[in-house]
């Protein structure tokens, strides 16, 4: 993709150290029941031991019928997911139903700042399964080219953006409901850019 934007006249510049990727977590009261469930291989092999009707997994719309989402994963971990323990909903209400205890898991994404805040248990994608989605500044080549330092300026900030950082940065956000411009002022100012 680097190369190919090359031709468009845009330039990746350093990425990020988070990947806005998938993963399905546990709410807290199912995570302490269940501790030997660290990863979605482990919640397969629950799902098919003991399958509950009170085992339903949340998924957002988007997920659930894309061919590369759940189709997808139930084929490479041998999921025994189906109409019946699968219930489709907007991605927020996912976390809603976690947190509330009504799911047994949930689609999640690895740096959205309700997974802390709810205490949500992220399960290792132990087949690889989710694509990486690290986030990295693309820049017009022209516009580079006229600011030869912007991407040694740009570069410290990709080094301080981890998973865990943008979940912190994301929860201001999602649930302590600041605006995204105060949020990134605040951290411009904890780390400026030179």
């Amino acid at each position: 993709v680097k190369e190919l934007d090359l031709k468009k006249g845009l330039v990746w510049l350093a990425p990020s150290k988070f990947s806005n990727t998938y993963a399905l977590a546990l709410p807290k009261k199912i995570a302490d029941k269940y501790p030997l469930i660290n990863s979605i291989s482990d919640l397969t092999k629950v799902l098919k031991d003991e399958a509950k009707e009170d085992h339903i997994v949340a998924l957002d719309t988007e997920f659930a019928n894309r061919s590369d989402g759940l189709v997808g994963m139930v084929k490479d971990y041998g999921m025994n997911l189906n109409r019946e323990n699968t219930r489709q909903m907007d991605a927020g209400l996912v976390y809603t139903a976690l947190r509330n205890g009504q799911v047994f898991a949930g689609l999640v994404y690895t740096t959205d700042g309700r997974l802390n805040a709810f205490h949500l248990k992220v399960l290792a994608d132990d087949k690889h399964y989710f694509p990486d989605y690290t986030a990295a500044p693309v820049i017009r080549k022209d516009y580079l080219d006229a600011h030869p330092d912007l991407a040694a300026q740009l570069k410290p900030l990709a080094e301080l953006l981890d998973d865990d950082t943008m979940r912190a940065l994301n929860a201001r956000v999602d649930v302590d409901h600041d605006s995204p411009s105060l949020v990134a002022a605040d951290f411009l100012r904890e780390h400026p850019l030179n």
